[in-house]
């Protein structure tokens, strides 16, 4: 579980304020309430459960979403966004 000691404690301090945005989750695939909180508890979840990623795509798209920004050292998600 080293990966995840490094996760929480580059997180140790950070203050994390709500979204000014909708965001979905990619755990959920569900638009996050406003005050959800983006915690360290969020992060370990997110690294150890997979991620819903075409249930939240087409969550997006129902929102409306019609631009993607993928954050990685390579765009590998985002294409697969793109619809035909």
């Amino acid at each position: 579980m080293l990966a995840l000691d490094g996760l929480e404690a580059s997180l140790d301090g950070v203050s994390v304020n709500s979204p000014s945005i909708a965001v979905v989750s990619n755990l959920t695939d569900q638009a996050v309430e406003p005050k959800h909180a983006f915690d360290w508890a969020y992060w370990k979840r997110h690294a150890r459960e997979p991620v819903a990623f075409a249930r939240n795509v087409d969550t997006l798209a129902k929102l409306g979403v019609d631009v993607a920004v993928e954050i990685s050292p390579r765009a590998i998600l985002t294409p697969m966004t793109v619809s035909a």
